[in-house]
């Protein structure tokens, strides 16, 4: 299947997709994005991800489209690839304006759903975990846009780019006061004992729809949770981790900066919640 993109309400292949060229996404990051894989046709927790996007753009002032735009647009792009199990991709930027930082000039926003097959993870991944290093870059404490899932990518592109060249999957971010936050694209979870634990929203982390459906399966199944400030020596003293994103729900980590976590990768804890994600993914309905 070729990429679909829906631009602006018209569906069209990448040949022919444009964004004008004074576009404050393109000029100046200013907008949001979501990314979201679609299981049998239909986008697995579409609510929930125009849910963290309205949050994102009341935070930095963009005036999005309403949900129910939104949400017909996606669906009308994964209907136009139908491709059982597809990457989508939304994105709303400020939209075309004059030139500066200023966003006056902006008078409606752009709005681009990309829909494409799922880039399946390596075997690896579930099979022996994810090698992260650790960050040099931290999570800023102080600032609402570490919540917002912004076209202003480069901490985590040049952090995974560094991880990258020293052999390893995945950077894990520090924030500003030296506890856990985030991977570049996974929130984090540790087990300590049988009880699941995340640093919490009030850190600098984004809120993912994963780990918020993480949290809710393991509440259902008697699972003990806990939200906070965790220190790095917590996880290395961890009886397993794992990370979760939109695109592979839950994958096991191996190691950070060379030191295993927990004695066996993937652990019973975390084969367990994957196993839970993905029938809940599997049996999704939208």
């Amino acid at each position: 299947m070729p990429t679909v993109i829906r631009l602006n309400g018209q569906t069209l292949d990448a040949s022919q997709a444009t964004v004008a060229a004074l576009d404050h996404g393109f000029l100046y990051g200013n907008g949001l994005f979501e990314t979201l894989r679609a299981t049998g046709g239909r986008p697995f927790a579409l609510p929930e991800h125009l849910q963290r996007l309205r949050e994102s753009a009341a935070t930095i002032g963009l005036p999005a489209p309403p949900a129910e735009t939104l949400a017909a647009e996606v669906r009308a792009a994964v209907d136009a690839a139908s491709e059982l199990d597809a990457y989508v991709r939304l994105t709303v930027t400020r939209g075309p304006g004059a030139p500066g930082p200023d966003p006056g000039s902006c008078e409606a926003p752009t709005v681009m759903v990309v829909v494409k097959p799922f880039p399946a993870a390596p075997e690896r991944w579930a099979a022996e975990g994810l090698r992260v290093v650790t960050a040099t870059i931290r999570r800023n404490t102080s600032s609402p846009l570490t919540r917002v899932k912004s076209l202003n990518y480069m901490e985590c592109i040049v952090a995974k780019q560094a991880a990258k060249a020293a052999g390893a999957d995945e950077a894990l971010f520090l924030d500003t006061e030296g506890n856990l936050a985030e991977a570049t694209a996974w929130n984090l979870f540790l087990v300590e004992t049988g009880r699941l634990l995340t640093p919490g929203c009030t850190r600098p982390i984004l809120p993912g729809i994963t780990r918020g459906l993480v949290l809710r399966l393991a509440s259902e199944a008697g699972i003990p949770c806990a939200e906070g400030e965790y220190a790095p020596a917590r996880l290395a003293g961890a009886c397993e981790a794992f990370l979760t994103n939109s695109l592979y729900g839950v994958m096991p980590l191996a190691s950070v900066d060379g030191a295993r976590v927990g004695s066996v990768v993937p652990g019973p804890l975390t084969t367990r919640l994957a196993e839970v994600y993905e029938a809940l993914r599997r049996g999704s309905h939208v």
